[in-house]
């Protein structure tokens, strides 16, 4: 997956909350809200559409020939975007050990059009590590 990302075609973290539904915000704007965590990377669009996918999803893409990215009952949840790179910045608005679910929004990001090449190496999966 790494290389994955590495080739800019796939953002991929770990929420700290596995098994709930989250609140996703796409903003060209950084909000004034308070993240508890939050990284920088660079996708590449090419078919206008960003995809949102989950990990056991990315898993079954990586292990089976058959499996695809979307998977069937991923398809239609895409964001429309212009082909091009893209920096993000994804922001964690919620502290893991303590989530509850009122929060409004549980993840912003925030996506701008770029014309600068990406130039970090991606070792893992963002906040892979234990919190």
């Amino acid at each position: 997956m790494s290389n994955e990302m590495n080739q800019r075609n796939l953002i991929i973290w770990r929420t700290g909350y596995e098994g709930g539904d989250y609140k996703v915000e796409f903003t060209e704007t950084e909000s004034d809200k308070k993240a508890f965590r939050e990284f920088e990377t660079f996708i590449e669009i090419t078919n206008g559409k960003l995809y949102l996918s989950e990990y056991a999803s990315l898993t079954m893409a990586a292990s089976y020939d058959h499996s695809k990215i979307p998977s069937n009952h991923q398809s239609k949840l895409f964001i429309p975007l212009t082909n091009g790179r893209y920096f993000v910045k994804v922001r964690q608005l919620f502290e893991p050990d303590s989530f509850e679910h009122d929060y409004e929004t549980q993840f912003e990001i925030v996506m701008k059009r770029s014309s600068e090449s990406a130039t970090d190496k991606i070792n893992k999966v963002y906040w892979i590590e234990k919190i």
